[in-house]
């Protein structure tokens, strides 16, 4: 299923994660009892591709199984590359590759319960009254609906609101069903960011996610973070680094996301930043992967799980930087934005509570924050930036020249602007 694949081949320390938790799962099939497996590990660590490989082995083996994503966007990528192994490989990967939206009204009874469930992005399984959502709880649901399942996960990509997924969650929602639960060693060994543990670390301490100090490697030329003053300057960069289809430009939820108008030829753009404007990604197609990705602008949704060899990030005006910190602004979010919803009336439910209020403030900040962090973790040979904020930009540069001094390299490439240009466009 994955024969010619180069994105789902092991590399060494996955090679090691993936038969320690080949073995587990083995032996927990050869058992009656019911099991649920937690795997951690940050961007890049390889979740996904030992994922992919769990399933082709179950699969080779007769042994019915799913690989479950929430985000449609993510399993529209995974079915373009298993495509590639043929027509057999793209009808595998319809019938394989499940939506977490569709457990909730399953016939939960022994006979009808799957053998095993492999969840990835598990973080991002949501609770509530959600958009096509009929149940209540997804991670209840994986839980429920399998014999054996298999959580991959990071917490510090929830990037919504409704998002449940954790490991608290899963181990709550396993106790109430009697289900134990094994939590594997932690995934650390990096293949994103050109092996650049230091980066991530990097982009946690920079974005105040979370203090680090293991970041001062990642500037000794292996991996390019390029902060930029004008956003059209950012995409004639992004563009020559586009020799291959693999470059990317992403933006934050600043700019409004419209039901209408998205199709590719509307003519109508919907990301205006500077002298730059370009549609949101197009309805109907894999902007992933489409020949004409490099003309749209990427989102949340349709980014995570995914990877690039080069990313472009638009950050907009709902992340700032003042007095010494790195500010989540939630009313200069669009208003199309629903990753949000829920948390005004959270508010409003604690009002007059200051620990309860400070919690559901940290959690909107921790969103809002965690969505950049996604977005500025996409690159695999690099990471260019602009920020609307001007403060925030000049942040990022004096980390970088933070990070270069530990590391004794000299020269981080920091862009300043050019002369004005004309007005960018899409690119017919």
């Amino acid at each position: 299923m994955l024969r010619g694949n180069e994105e789902f081949r092991l590399l060494d320390a996955q090679r090691t994660a993936y038969k320690v938790i080949e073995g587990h799962l083995l032996d927990a099939q050869r058992k009656e009892d019911r099991k649920v497996f937690i795997v951690r590990g940050g961007p890049g660590t390889g979740k996904s591709v030992i994922a992919m490989r769990l399933l082709s082995i179950l699969y080779k083996r007769g042994v019915p199984s799913f690989f479950v994503a929430p985000n449609q966007a993510f399993r529209a990528t995974l079915a373009d590359h298993l495509s590639r192994s043929g027509r057999d490989s793209q009808r595998l990967a319809k019938m394989l590759l499940q939506s977490s939206y569709r457990f909730h009204d399953a016939d939960w009874s022994k006979d009808r319960t799957h053998d095993v469930l492999i969840v990835d992005e598990a973080h991002r399984l949501k609770k509530g009254n959600v958009y096509q959502y009929k149940g209540e709880n997804m991670v209840a649901d994986m839980v429920r609906a399998a014999k054996v399942a298999i959580f991959f996960i990071d917490e510090t990509q929830q990037v919504s609101w409704n998002d449940c997924g954790s490991i608290a969650e899963i181990r709550a929602q396993a106790a109430q069903l009697g289900v134990a639960v094994t939590e594997m060693p932690e995934l650390q060994a990096q293949f994103r960011c050109n092996g650049s543990t230091g980066y991530l670390n990097w982009i946690d301490d920079v974005l105040q996610i979370r203090p680090t100090g293991n970041f001062e490697n990642w500037g000794d030329g292996q991996y390019e973070f390029a902060v930029f003053d004008k956003p059209e300057e950012l995409y004639r960069e992004l563009q020559r680094k586009n020799t291959d289809n693999r470059a990317r430009l992403i933006a934050g939820y600043a700019w409004d996301w419209p039901a209408a108008g998205r199709q590719r030829g509307s003519g109508q753009t919907h990301v205006s930043a500077g002298q730059l404007s370009l549609p949101w990604n197009y309805t109907g197609s894999n902007w992933a992967t489409a020949e004409d990705g490099i003309g749209q602008v990427g989102c949340i949704h349709t980014c995570q799980g995914v990877e690039f060899d080069w990313i472009g990030v638009l950050i907009g005006d709902d992340l700032v930087y003042k007095d010494g910190k790195v500010i989540g602004v939630p009313g200069k979010r669009a208003k199309t934005d629903k990753s949000l919803h829920g948390s005004k009336a959270a508010l409003e439910s604690v009002r007059g509570d200051q620990i309860s209020t400070a919690k559901v403030e940290a959690r909107i900040q921790n969103i809002i924050r965690n969505t950049y962090k996604v977005l500025m973790s996409r690159g695999q040979k690099g990471c260019l930036v602009w920020c609307a904020d001007t403060p925030l930009r000049e942040y990022l540069r004096e980390r970088v020249k933070l990070a270069s001094t530990i590391g004794g390299v000299d020269d981080i490439p920091v862009r300043k602007a050019a002369e004005p240009d004309t007005p960018y466009q899409e690119r017919k």
